[in-house]
């Protein structure tokens, strides 16, 4: 990893927890991992996140902190890449659809 993408990195965890020191819920709730909870927050939560973690990121940072987490995430229960827990009869449709040109 460069420099940039580390600066980067500690720049968001900055920006989270002063959002936390802040505002507390609905925060908190995400750092506790409690998915029960997180599940429970309202859109309007989930936007207050978004809007915290993602301001002032570049389209390019973000989408390399997505790849990038696309590539390394697990699943606690399955132990498996999130890309790997899809639904087998969608990925056939969308596979039968990108062989008609289609994309997605």
């Amino acid at each position: 990893m460069g420099s940039n993408y580390i600066a980067g990195a500690r720049h968001q965890q900055d920006q989270v927890t002063i959002c936390i020191r802040r505002t507390g819920t609905p925060f908190k709730t995400v750092l506790s991992g409690d998915r029960a909870a997180i599940a429970k927050l309202t859109t309007d939560d989930l936007l207050k996140i978004l809007g915290a973690t993602l301001t002032g990121m570049s389209v390019d940072e973000f989408e390399a902190e997505t790849k990038n987490w696309l590539e390394t995430a697990r699943d606690p229960r399955w132990k498996r890449p999130y890309t790997d827990l899809t639904y087998v009869p969608m990925n056939e449709v969308l596979t039968f659809m990108r062989s008609k040109g289609y994309k997605t």
